[in-house]
């Protein structure tokens, strides 16, 4: 609801990428976020953390063309290296699901862009 909400709002637009972040204590709610996966419709999907298998397992078949695995414990400057190598030109990027971990990595990672932007 949130993403379509964005939508509407024109604060997010196509293509869309989605990052989830996965955790070895959150295997349940990894599944529900790759679930959600056909619902959103992004044009790549992006899995960190671990263990990304049960996130990808609950995407669906037609959707597995899409996505990314970028699993298990790598460095925050390689992760968003590989997130935006994977965007041509411009993006809507979103991230659902887990925050600790890879999660946050990346998130201190972003937060140096919006440092250099500036």
């Amino acid at each position: 609801m949130n993403i379509d909400q964005l939508r509407a709002q024109g604060a997010i637009a196509d293509p869309l990428h989605v990052i989830i972040n996965c955790r070895p204590d959150r295997v349940e709610r990894n599944g529900q976020m790759g679930a959600l996966i056909p619902r959103v419709a992004p044009e790549r999907v992006v899995l960190i953390g671990e263990p990304t298998r049960s996130a990808r397992i609950a995407i669906p078949d037609e959707w597995q063309d899409r996505v990314v695995d970028l699993g298990g414990s790598r460095p925050s400057e390689e992760l968003l290296r590989k997130i935006i190598g994977g965007i041509d030109r411009h993006a809507s990027l979103i991230a659902i699901g887990n925050i600790h971990g890879q999660g946050e990595l990346l998130i201190d990672e972003l937060a140096k862009l919006e440092t250099a932007a500036s």
